[in-house]
C-alpha cells in the first residue's frame, strides 16, 4: 500500500484513538507506530507517535524518538535518537518565495532540511525553522522560536530564541 494511504489512516484513525497514557491508548500508540514506520524515510526503534501528529515521507526519526500531541514534521527533518517532543512543535523546512519583480509571494523556497540530534527535548510549541541543526542533548523551552542552530547541551528558550546557558556549566 501507499505512503499516501497510511498518511490517511494516521490523520484518521491514528487521531481519533486515545493518547498513549489513558485507558486503550496503548492500542493507539502501536497502531501510530505500525502507521508512522510505513509513512517515513527510516525509523529505527519506535517511540511514542501520539495522536494528531502529521509526519512527511522524507522525515527520519531515530530510535525510541517520541513525537508529541498534533506535531507537524515537515520534508527533509530529521530526527536523532530519545528526541522527546511536547505537543503542537512545528518543524518547517521551507518558507514562501518572494518574487520581486511580481512583487508577491510565489511558491517556495527549496527545502533546507531540520536536524535535530540525540537526547534533544522540545517543550510545548516550540517551532523551529527551516536550515536549523539542535546539537545533541539541547533542551528548548516551551513556546521557543529557533530561528537559528543550538550548540549541543544548551537551555534555549525565548522568541526569537537565545541560548541562556550550557547544560554542563
Amino acid at each position: 500500500m501507499s505512503k499516501k494511504f497510511y498518511k490517511y489512516l494516521l490523520g484518521t484513525i491514528g487521531k481519533a484513538l486515545p493518547r498513549s497514557g489513558l485507558p486503550l491508548g496503548s492500542i493507539g500508540k502501536k497502531f501510530r507506530q505500525f502507521c508512522a514506520k510505513r509513512i517515513v524515510q527510516q525509523m529505527g526503534i519506535p517511540g511514542n507517535i501520539e495522536k494528531g501528529a502529521v509526519l512527511h515521507e522524507t522525515n527520519i526519526i531515530g530510535n525510541k524518538t517520541a513525537i508529541g500531541i498534533n506535531c507537524i514534521l515537515t520534508e527533509g527533518v530529521v530526527l536523532g535518537s530519545h528526541v522527546m517532543m511536547g505537543p503542537e512543535c512545528l518543524i518547517y523546512t521551507r518558507n514562501h518565495k518572494f518574487d520581486k519583480e511580481a512583487k508577491k509571494y510565489i511558491g517556495y523556497t527549496d527545502v533546507r532540511p531540520v536536524i535535530i540530534e540525540d537526547f534533544v527535548w522540545l517543550g510545548a510549541r516550540v517551532i523551529i525553522l527551516p536550515g536549523v541543526t539542535i546539537g545533541k542533548g539541547s533542551t528548548i523551552g516551551a513556546g521557543a522560536v529557533v530561528t537559528k542552530s543550538v550548540p549541543p547541551y544548551s537551555l534555549v528558550a525565548g522568541n526569537p530564541a537565545r541560548v541562556i546557558k550550557s547544560l554542563l556549566d
